[in-house]
């Protein structure tokens, strides 16, 4: 895992969703059968405030991509 940190406002669940649409392996893990996590691991997760965004994800992300996506967001 990694951890790329940026400055620039933002709107975190939004950030979250992008990231995930824009990167294929770029995941949250959401899948529960009763009190047990099961499915594809999380490889993704953002974190931060109002200017700050720090994400913490799998070493093969590009952070090319992430920077992208970065780039385009517009908080809502």
């Amino acid at each position: 895992m990694k951890t790329l940190t940026y400055t620039k406002t933002n709107n975190l669940s939004q950030l979250h969703d992008e990231l995930i649409a824009a990167i294929a392996n770029f995941r949250r893990f959401s899948t529960r059968v009763g009190e047990f996590d099961v499915g594809l691991p999380d490889t993704g997760r953002v974190y931060g405030d109002g200017n700050t965004i720090t994400i913490v994800c799998a070493d093969d992300i590009s952070d090319a991509a992430v920077q992208a996506v970065i780039d385009a967001h517009t908080p809502a």
